[in-house]
């Protein structure tokens, strides 16, 4: 690739990243490693034990990502290698000092690295105020700490945030905050003061950082400081400090501050719609499609301030290149709404159109019409509207647990949070960092466009981002359905099944379990087997819970949490990542991972629990282990999971998942060529093995006081080659040719393959040790009965008849009826 100025800049440098395994730090990595191959080295520091431990989660976390797709196709066989040779992890925590490295490492940090990237933050609104103090404010002094140390350092740059603002009207322009100087008038901030006021509570409580009270005490004392010294909340106060921290004692220091407003999916780069979080105003589009948003209050002409997260990347290059070795500081609002506003009518327009094109549909395919939301143009009448649907309901407030108090404040947060969002940004600076970078004579500004002016809002969120948010949020709820099934049909005298959902109230959480769950086809079995009594038995069986795992006690009333402490005898934690955090980076520091702490604080109130069982997204892991130490624990490993290998049917698939895209591919002739080694080895485990394996896992390891690990794969027993993979693709299509409007067959090209290493590999051919499940199993097959139930071994899997016979039909069904229901190919493609 021709490089420009900007790329040439990361030429030979070294580079220290904090907060890599966040959104945008996996996009900066990825960015750097595409543009400039030349790098010498990128440091990345993240939350682990011990140095196998980063490295696994720099794996997992961020070179495992399918944002990394574009480097392995471009790398084929040297990707891994490639990658061993350029990233360095390293198991820290800016929270400490010297970041908890050794002096040794520091005295070697401090001699090569050239740039200092920190983009590690909690970014909870409501973030514990001791928590939220240690990684965003004190975390910046252990920067300027570390910094002042490096010989050779040209560059620092800080990520913040636009919302340091506060609740300011007018215009928030590019300037730094003065040390002490709070947002309320003729207020001064104390940080020192702040940190000794906490270090006093928590002294006077008296009781270890576990406690519930100690938790509930410092959520409402970061809140209380945050609204006394005239910010929303304790995310941007303590973000306003960190700054402050930054300007006093980096003023020797080339310091960039970046302050970037709502970061929505990737625009373009290196794919359009990569999105990894349902972030801040994808929650009312998933809400839309999940119709529980009930009522919003509405002013068509807010203007919203949204940005991509590839612009912010190349802009914090390019703002590295223009500031290189300066010794100032210079703030960026990486922002859109000066140049190119958003109101909120087009996105109110944009949702509609979206949805008016993709309706959801009914299982006999007929298209189901969302309704629209109530919105109010004036605030008091949201008010009243939330006065009388939620606080005026006393006595079904008392029988459900608070529910509708609950989410009077839920409703009324929301609004809150919007509103400080809804801003306008000066963006001098940035504005002129883009003049520059376009009148270069390379290909800077191609390369590293982050010009808002280009963006067309309405073809953005209608075609890329609106999707990739759907789809995100609708990827996360397949294994769920497969284990609530699974119970059902194998022991339909199972006591009761709470599904905690995402919902207002209970009767729309109960209106999602029966629509979104029981009323898919992976119920079939079921329905036939009880008949009529199919509902009934339902009903008896599932109770909704509307909750969420982000908020203390799972976002339920006492009531609940009491009966349900009393009754709980196991815990399968499926949730994954949908919610406004960027980065799994302390006790409570991101939601994706403060959910595993709620969680492990709902656990050690349940008098009977027996078994807490994780299903990894490598995200809340390390938390687990923390927490959960007392705890019987089962953390679950699953591969690339694929459809169902013959229970409760054969071929059931709900997404197009990572190896369909190939079948899909070539289905509709989208595939001219394919970087092809046959020997590549490739994990596949069907989903109903790993539904086996977590039954099976929660059966041996019952109201054990430890924690086990199973990685549910195949490469180890049973490995799959690209070869074998290639030959059941052209084995399916010769044996189902597609066939024209007159019925006579359509041959399909054969792929041109090219023998370089496979595309996915480095992700792929990973071989897992699977000793813990290979003794599972042999344990589990002595049980004749449950050997025939419980299936997950892998070495039962024919591949060929698997794929043939099996997968590659299901993956074709479910991606042509989604062509059906969206009436386009799916976004993103290349």
């Amino acid at each position: 690739m021709k490089t420009g100025g900007i790329a040439e800049r990361f030429r030979d440098k070294t580079i220290l990243i904090t907060g890599s395994t966040g959104f945008l730090g996996k996009l900066l990595v990825e960015k750097i490693l595409r543009v400039q191959p030349e790098v010498r080295k990128l440091y990345l520091l993240v939350r682990a034990p011990d140095a196998i431990a980063a490295e696994e989660r720099v794996l997992t976390e961020v070179v495992g990502n399918g944002l990394f797709d574009v480097l392995r196709e471009q790398y084929g066989a040297g990707f891994h290698s490639f990658i061993k040779e350029k990233i360095y992890a390293l198991p820290g925590d800016v929270t400490h000092e010297n970041f908890g490295l050794e002096s040794n490492d520091i005295l070697q940090l401090s001699q090569k690295v050239d740039i200092i990237v920190n983009g590690a933050a909690t970014t909870n609104f409501m973030e514990r105020y001791d928590v939220a103090l240690a990684t965003n404010t004190i975390g910046v002094v252990h920067l300027c700490q570390f910094a002042k140390q490096c010989d050779n350092l040209k560059m620092v740059l800080h990520v913040s945030t636009a919302y340091v603002a506060g609740e300011q009207a007018g215009q928030i322009f590019e300037k730094p905050f003065q040390i002490g100087t709070a947002l309320r008038l003729d207020y001064q901030l104390d940080i020192e003061a702040e940190l000794q006021l906490v270090d006093k509570i928590k002294s006077e409580l008296g009781i270890n950082s576990d406690s519930k009270l100690e938790k509930t005490t410092m959520r409402k004392l970061g809140l209380e400081r945050a609204v006394h010294f005239g910010w929303p909340n304790t995310y941007t106060l303590t973000k306003a400090m960190g700054e402050m921290l930054l300007q006093q004692l980096g003023q020797d220091l080339p310091v960039v501050i970046v302050r970037p407003s709502m970061i929505t999916s990737t625009f373009q780069e290196p794919m359009p719609g990569w999105i990894e979080q349902t972030r801040t105003i994808d929650v009312i589009f998933v809400a839309y499609n999940d119709q529980t948003l009930p009522c919003f209050i509405f002013d068509g002409s807010v203007i919203f301030d949204l940005i991509p997260g590839d612009m912010v990347i190349n802009a914090m290059m390019a703002a590295i290149n223009s500031q290189w070795n300066k010794q100032a500081q210079v703030i960026y609002h990486v922002t859109s709404s000066h140049q190119n506003p958003l109101p909120l009518s087009l996105i109110e327009e944009s949702l509609y159109k979206y949805f008016h094109k993709n309706p959801r549909t009914s299982k006999d395919g007929k298209t189901i019409q969302n309704e629209k939301i109530l919105t109010f143009n004036r605030l008091v009448y949201f008010q009243a509207y939330m006065i009388l649907r939620y606080k005026m309901m006393r006595a079904a407030n008392v029988l459900l647990g608070g529910i509708y108090t609950k989410n009077y404040y839920e409703l009324n947060r929301g609004y809150n949070i919007l509103m400080t969002v809804a801003k306008l940004f000066d963006d001098t600076n940035l504005r002129k960092l883009w003049k520059a970078t376009a009148m270069d004579q390379n290909d800077d500004a191609s390369i590293f466009n982050f010009d808002p002016k280009c963006i067309n809002w309405s073809s953005y969120l209608v075609n890329t981002h609106i999707p990739a948010a759907i789809k995100y949020a609708n990827n996360q709820k397949a294994k769920a359905r497969m284990l609530v099934e699974k119970i059902l049909r194998v022991q339909p005298e199972v006591r009761k099944l709470y599904l905690l959902v995402r919902a207002p109230d209970a009767a729309a959480a109960e209106e999602r379990v029966l629509t979104e769950v029981v009323g898919k086809g992976l119920f079939d079995v079921l329905r036939k087997q009880h008949g009529a009594a199919f509902y009934s038995f339902i009903k008896k069986k599932i109770c909704p819970l509307a909750g969420d795992v982000m908020h203390e006690n799972v976002g339920l009333g006492s009531s609940e949490i009491l009966r349900l402490s009393q009754e709980v005898d196991i815990i399968v934690n499926g949730a994954a990542t949908t919610n406004f955090m960027e980065e799994r980076y302390d006790v409570a520091l991101a939601t994706n991972t403060e959910g595993v702490v709620h969680l492990c604080h709902f656990a050690k109130q349940c008098d009977n629990l027996k078994m807490l069982l994780h299903v990894s997204t490598a995200m809340g892991e390390m938390l687990l282990r923390q927490l959960g130490g007392d705890l019987p624990v089962v953390i679950v490993r699953p591969s690339i999971i694929t459809s169902t290998f013959q229970d409760p049917m054969p071929g059931w698939i709900e997404e197009t998942r990572t190896i369909d895209a190939i079948f899909v591919a070539y289905n509709d002739q989208t595939l001219p060529c394919f970087i092809f080694d046959g020997s590549a080895i490739f994990d596949l485990i069907p989903g109903d093995m790993v539904i086996s394996a977590m039954m099976a896992a929660i059966n041996s390891h019952w109201n054990k006081q430890a924690q086990v690990i199973y990685h549910v794969t195949s490469a180890h027993q049973n490995p799959i080659q690209l070869s074998l993979i290639e030959e059941s693709m052209y084995k399916y299509f010769h044996t189902n040719p597609r066939t024209s409007k007159d019925g006579e067959s359509i041959k399909n090209k054969r792929v041109l393959m090219f023998k370089r290493f496979a595309y996915f590999q480095a992700y792929m051919a990973l071989r897992f040790d699977d000793t813990n499940l290979r003794k599972l199993w042999k344990a589990t097959a002595m049980d004749q009965n449950d050997a025939s139930k419980f299936n997950f071994d892998p070495n039962c899997i024919n591949w060929s008849s698997y794929l043939v016979k099996t997968h590659i039909p299901a993956a074709i069904m479910y991606a042509n009826n989604s062509k059906m229901k969206t009436g386009h190919a799916q976004y993103g493609s290349r």
